[in-house]
């Protein structure tokens, strides 16, 4: 659910460093939001 909001701040958001910048950052949120379920996921197991 996080995904779509950042594709459309994305999409509508300023050219350029800021869109760049934006998508950067919610790339990052994803990747460390996956690194922390597997994390979990270890930690059960």
């Amino acid at each position: 659910m996080l995904i779509e909001p950042i594709r459309a701040t994305t999409r509508y958001g300023d050219s350029g460093k800021t869109s760049t910048l934006r998508y950067t950052i919610g790339s990052a949120l994803v990747i460390v939001v996956l690194f922390g379920l597997f994390l979990l996921a270890g930690l059960e197991i």
